[in-house]
């Protein structure tokens, strides 16, 4: 089980580090919009992930059930801390696209190369 959070930690990586490197504008404006949400909310969301991870987890095998474990991690990110996650994303709405760009393409080298070492 620990080997699969690890390559569901390294997939989230590559899935979000994806978005930000070849999207930083649009991942900007997602973050953004993230802000206007209750804090209550995001748990709430967050809590759904964890819950609908964990069923997936359970009926599948191999790279689904990978995935769903990487579901389940946001949705702990999301469900127990969302003011951490929040204040996290308003320090990257106020960096520049380029910055953000070189965070998405650090954390998907980082997670390609976990999935690709280890899986």
């Amino acid at each position: 089980m620990i080997r699969i959070t690890f390559l569901a930690f390294a997939l989230f990586l590559a899935i979000e580090g994806t978005i930000a490197a070849f999207w930083p504008a649009w991942a900007k404006k997602k973050m953004a919009d993230m802000q206007d949400i209750p804090n209550r909310a995001l748990g709430f969301i967050g809590l759904l992930f964890i819950f609908s991870g964990v069923v997936v987890a359970g009926l599948a095998d191999g790279i689904i059930k990978i995935a769903a474990v990487a579901v389940i991690l946001e949705g702990a990110l999301y469900g127990v801390m969302p003011a951490l996650m929040k204040r996290v994303m308003a320090v990257a709405v106020r960096s520049s696209e380029a910055v953000l760009r070189i965070w998405g393409e650090t954390a998907l080298g980082i997670g390609v190369t976990a999935l690709a070492l280890f899986y």
